[in-house]
């Protein structure tokens, strides 16, 4: 327990804490729920088309589990035969780091799913484990390819190709009712915190393989 003094000193502070975040939790909330409500039932209207269901169908199946587990593996050998190793571990890092925090989550907040899905997810619903590992595995994909890329327009078609991926995926979940859309914006959040620790790991182990070459002192000029 805290010391008495301390607790007096923050008390004050604490109350003043939770009396103002409270009321706004709770107006944020009420707005989550409407958008979630409102979204859902606006994408429901498109369900009619068989060919908007047929066409994500596939999209949806880009994240899945064990499709992104065997494009990681493909993508693997892929730079491993290119000489680019050093981008293997980071990759693997998070696209399984990414898996089990997202179920670890799932268990944590246990939201249902909503009722008005086409088909049966045994899950929970918060956050979206599709947009997640959408958002990191699509996301390394983009970071690599740009970062080696010299054409500007070529950067440009591969961070809008990958943009688009991520943001069908995720529409993709909350067009067969499957998630809520705060679950998609949540799995983005989650996978943008993934993909940064493998940016940063990649740049780090890339700095100890090519460390700088340090500049050679300059002569002392003769008088």
């Amino acid at each position: 327990m805290l010391p008495q003094g301390i607790y007096d000193a923050f008390s004050p502070c604490y109350h003043v804490f939770i009396e103002t975040l409270m009321p706004f939790m709770q107006v944020a909330w009420e707005v989550l729920r409407e958008m979630d409500y409102y979204f859902s039932h606006m994408v429901l209207a498109l369900r009619d088309s068989d060919i908007a269901t047929y066409i994500f169908t596939g999209v949806t199946l880009l994240a899945d589990v064990r499709f992104i587990l065997a494009a990681t593996v493909v993508a693997s050998l892929a730079l491993y035969l290119w000489h680019n190793r050093t981008y293997i571990f980071p990759l693997w890092i998070s696209v399984v780091g990414s898996t089990i925090f997202s179920v670890i989550v799932k268990e944590y907040v246990q939201r249902p799913r909503p009722d008005i899905s086409l088909f049966v997810e045994n899950s929970f619903s918060f956050p979206s484990g599709h947009a997640t590992v959408a958002m990191v595995f699509y996301g390394f994909l983009m970071y690599f390819l740009i970062s080696r890329a010299q054409s500007q327009i070529y950067k440009f078609l591969v961070a809008f190709l990958g943009l688009l991926t991520v943001l069908a995926v995720g529409f993709s979940r909350v067009y067969f009712g499957v998630h809520y859309l705060s679950d998609v914006l949540g799995g983005y959040l989650v996978g943008m915190y993934w993909l940064l620790i493998a940016i940063l790991l990649s740049q780090w182990l890339l700095s100890l393989k090519n460390p700088p070459v340090p500049e050679p002192p300059l002569e002392e000029k003769s008088t």
